[in-house]
């Protein structure tokens, strides 16, 4: 430590880029590492330091070194067309050495840095296009360094919503969709997916007040309706949810959906006698909404009443929607009402598979195997 502090920087340089030159790597290492800790500011010892460590063999050491290089060379490079292709150089081995050794960080620090005073249109353009597939892990970390340094880019903004959603990362998705939830109404695929992030982080109040947000920028719009009733059953609040379809039934009369929310929200709201004369008015008018279909016929196997009208009405839902979980554990719940026990069992086999966590359905399977 003593001839750190007293003996000059140029020693240790000299030094090491001449046993870098006699190829004597891990001497050479070890003295050009001196050099940049007494003074991190030289360029050159950096790039020699990281072609020393390549020579040892510490891919991840020399790309560490060649990541300082590059981003020390950026002011020198604004003026000087041979700085710019020694930082070219930097860029290319950083990139190459960080596939090698999954060093994403290093990778996103260089692009973070080589795109940070480009146009938002360009940045996208090249990250899209240009990252090669082994590097793709580090593409959200590039997009998070970006938006640090230039939050207003809402395309970057968006591009890592999207990444964190795929990740499951909802309080990320939360936290970065805030700064940006006026704009939420001209992006009903974000709006989408920051409400659904929002309920999955328990963060309830966020979620409702996106989807109100979007249903007063355009408070006739059917679909902003629906996705704001929909969010308010999610969050179990059927009392507001059954008051906005008041609401809503008098703009949109003869919306099968708006009437079969409605007759949702009188069940939850504990008039289920009401739910099923709107239910089973909804099928006369709309024979084909599947939803209301399967309703009727489930809440006559529930009360055990008119069980193969029960039976009819499942069937046709089926018709239209063969594969929905929610339907056949319907009409296994019929047979089983009805005692045909083993037809129940067949289809309840099937559902677990769709829908293996389900408390309705596991009680089902329970009591069709009792």
């Amino acid at each position: 430590s003593e001839r750190r502090l007293f003996e000059p920087v140029e020693y240790w340089s000299e030094r090491g880029r001449a046993q870098l030159r006699a190829r004597q790597f891990r001497p050479a290492a070890r003295d050009l590492a001196i050099a940049t800790d007494i003074d991190p500011k030289r360029v050159a010892d950096w790039m020699a330091l990281g072609d020393a460590r390549r020579g040892t063999q510490e891919t991840l050491l020399a790309a560490r070194a060649y990541t300082e290089a590059f981003l020390r060379l950026k002011k020198y490079a604004e003026q000087d067309a041979f700085a710019r292709k020694r930082r070219r150089r930097m860029f290319s081995l950083v990139i190459r050495l960080a596939g090698e050794t999954k060093a994403y960080n290093l990778a996103a620090s260089v692009i973070g840095d080589l795109v940070s005073d480009w146009p938002e249109n360009l940045i996208s353009k090249f990250l899209s296009r240009s990252m090669p597939s082994e590097l793709q892990p580090a593409l959200p970390l590039a997009y998070a360094k970006i938006l640090s340094d230039r939050p207003e880019f809402m395309s970057i903004r968006i591009a890592l919503i999207k990444h964190h959603y795929r990740e499951n990362g909802w309080l990320e998705v939360c936290r970065l969709v805030e700064p940006m939830l006026s704009r939420l109404v001209y992006l009903p695929k974000i709006l989408e997916i920051a409400s659904d992030a929002a309920f999955r982080a328990k963060k309830t109040d966020l979620a409702l007040y996106i989807l109100g947000q979007n249903r007063e920028a355009r408070p006739r719009r059917l679909e902003n309706i629906i996705k704001l009733v929909r969010g308010l059953f999610r969050a179990r609040h059927f009392a507001r949810a059954r008051s906005e379809l008041f609401l809503a039934r008098r703009l949109h009369p003869d919306d099968p959906r708006i009437a079969y929310l409605y007759a949702s929200s009188l069940h939850e709201t504990g008039d289920s006698a009401a739910a099923l004369n709107m239910m089973q008015k909804n099928i006369v008018d709309n024979r084909n909404h599947a939803p209301s279909l399967n309703y009727v016929g489930y809440e006559l196997a529930r009360l055990n009443k008119n069980l193969e009208e029960a039976e009819v009405m499942i069937r046709l839902a089926l018709r239209i929607d063969p594969r929905n979980p929610s339907y056949l554990d319907s009409l296994a719940w019929v047979y089983y009402r009805m005692g045909r026990f083993s037809k129940a069992y067949d289809i309840l086999k099937k559902v677990v598979v769709l829908v293996p966590n389900n408390a309705e359905i596991l009680f089902h399977l329970a009591c069709v195997l009792r």
